[in-house]
Parts: structure tokens; C-alpha cells; sequence
């Protein structure tokens, strides 16, 4: 048992021998163990450390162990405790400042939520100059949650863009954590779908679940530098090219660019935001919402809602 302590086999029988007798002598002990004095003398000076006995010359004096023993193990639970308040301020900082990742084979099978949420959150924290991502349900945390690796890197100067699948914004929280987000400095734009979820960090390598049908993602993909991952920020680039910002929603209130132009009803219509989310998002009644997008259409000369987006393009409004 004496072994938790740290104490080594001989220790622990000196220690024994030494309670058994209350004060007694190195020569006692040797005898009373059949070990060589020398021995006995270096277990003695290793239990006064511990402040299990106390030793005057060559006489040894057992202390009360009860006393002792709860004595060492205070000290330790404090040196513990210590070490935890250590822990947490280095994770801290190795989160802040962890380096970009290096040698990330070309293709690795990351597996399970767990695993793929920390690696997650590793490729956000390693950017140095631009994080790119594709959002869309479902999610392996709470949508809800304001990403706080993004927080961080906006704080530090990279540059974060996110192409966002209008169903994240009916997701209860997210259009919520998505305006925090967007005013911390990320760059938000919406598509009606998207192919796939995926994190970029710097062009040097991303992460993408491998399955999207279902709530449960059990594997990802973590991809090196390869034609794989230069495909992945070509696509990344391409529909970046054809979302529509939605900053000015995000920001809140109107900010019309012409006469009877709504731009922010426009641009989450080109987004492809359900009326019911449009609606909550203006303030407005669905009844309102569809009589604000009977003049908008009036006024662009469009029919429906894609001819609505390709007038405001070509205009310059979205």
C-alpha cells in the first residue's frame, strides 16, 4: 500500500518495522530486516524526507502515521491542484497559439464525433492567415453556439469566410449565433444547398465528414496538400462566387440601395430562405412579407424569385 506514497519495497518495510518498535536503531532495524546497515540508513533518509519518521544520529523515531500519511497526501493533492490550474492556462495558450498543422498525410480516416470535433477545431485554430468553411445541417454541436475558434481567429487578424445552406437558418439559434458571428469580422454568405460540410485552413488542409443524410457523422476526411484539396478550394471559390451576402440582414434593419428596393428581402430571398424565416428575420407577418415581394418583383420586371436574383446582379444590388 505504502507504494502510492512513492515509496520504494524497502521503504515501505523499514517504515513498518520502524512503527512497529516506535524509536529503535538503523542496527535494529538491519537486524531485525537482514539488510546490510548502509541500506537500511539510505531507506531512513528517504522516509525523514517524506516526514514519515524523524532521525536523530543513528536512533529513528516513527511518527504518528495517521498524522504523517495525510500529511503527504495534503501536499500532493495541492501540488495536484497546482498541476490543474497549470493545465488549463497552458491548454489555453496552446490553443491561442497552437502552429499550423504540419506533415498531415494526404488522405487520413478521422473516426467518430468526438475525434471529429476536436480535429475540427484543431484546423480552425492553425490558420494563420484565412479559414473558409461550408455550413449546413446537421450539426455535432449546438447550432446555436457561437463558434468560439472563429472568434478567435477574427480577434487575431485571419480572415474567415463561410458559405452558409439556407437550412442552417432555420435551425433554432443559428441565424442568432450566425449575426455574432458576423459581427466579430466573419464574411457570411448563403446558398439554397450546398454539396458537402467542410473547414479549409489556409489552402494547406481540410476536414470533411464523410456522410451528410443523416444526424450521425461517424468519419471524416482529413485531406494534405494534394489535386484532392485543390479541387476542394476551387469549389470552395466558386460557390463563394455565387452566394449572396447576407451581412446586411445579419446586421439588422434596411439598407436599400434604390428606390423600393429591399436589399436585405433580397438578398435572403436569393438565398433561398423559407418565407416563414424571411418573415421572423424582418420583424414582419408572412401576409406583409408577400406583399413586400409583390413590389419587389414589380419594380426588378421579374416574375419569380430566381428572375428577382438575376435583375439585382446584373444591377449591382445583391
Amino acid at each position: 500500500m505504502l507504494e502510492t506514497l512513492g515509496l520504494s519495497a524497502t521503504e515501505g518495510d523499514v517504515y513498518h518495522a520502524a512503527v512497529r518498535r516506535g524509536e529503535t536503531t538503523l542496527t535494529q532495524l538491519a537486524d531485525r530486516l537482514d539488510l546490510p546497515v548502509a541500506e537500511i540508513d539510505r531507506a531512513v533518509t528517504a522516509l525523514a524526507a517524506t516526514g514519515l519518521v524523524r532521525r536523530e544520529r543513528d536512533r529513528v523515531v516513527a511518527l504518528r502515521p495517521e498524522l504523517a500519511i495525510d500529511g503527504i497526501l495534503a501536499e500532493r493533492e495541492a501540488r495536484l491542484q497546482r498541476a490543474r490550474v497549470m493545465a488549463r492556462s497552458l491548454a489555453q495558450e496552446f490553443r491561442a497559439e497552437q502552429p499550423p498543422l504540419q506533415n498531415v498525410d494526404v488522405v487520413q480516416i478521422v473516426d467518430g464525433a468526438e475525434a471529429i470535433i476536436a480535429r475540427h477545431q484543431e484546423l480552425e485554430l492553425s490558420a494563420r492567415e484565412e479559414l473558409c468553411t461550408f455550413e449546413r445541417p446537421p450539426y455535432l454541436t449546438r447550432a446555436a453556439d457561437t463558434n468560439q475558434a472563429e472568434l478567435t481567429q477574427l480577434a487575431r487578424g485571419v480572415h474567415v469566410r463561410g458559405v452558409v445552406a439556407s437550412a442552417a437558418l432555420e435551425v433554432p439559434g443559428r441565424l442568432e449565433s450566425l449575426r455574432r458571428e458576423a459581427a466579430a469580422g466573419e464574411q457570411v454568405r448563403v446558398l439554397p444547398d450546398l454539396p458537402l460540410k467542410m473547414v479549409i485552413s489556409d489552402g494547406q488542409a481540410a476536414l470533411v465528414p464523410l456522410t451528410m443524410t443523416t444526424k450521425k457523422v461517424d468519419y471524416a476526411l482529413l485531406i494534405g496538400p494534394c489535386a484532392l484539396l485543390d479541387a476542394l478550394v476551387g469549389l470552395f471559390e466558386a460557390l463563394w462566387a455565387r452566394a449572396v451576402p447576407l451581412q446586411a440582414a445579419l446586421a439588422g434593419g434596411e439598407t436599400p440601395v434604390e428606390p423600393l428596393v429591399d436589399r436585405d428581402l433580397l438578398a435572403l430571398l436569393a438565398a433561398g430562405v423559407s418565407d416563414s424565416v424571411v418573415a421572423r428575420q424582418l420583424g414582419v407577418s408572412e401576409r406583409t412579407l408577400r406583399r413586400r415581394i409583390g413590389v419587389l418583383l414589380d419594380h426588378l420586371g421579374a416574375r419569380t424569385r430566381f428572375q428577382a436574383g438575376l435583375q439585382a446582379r446584373d444591377r449591382g444590388l445583391l
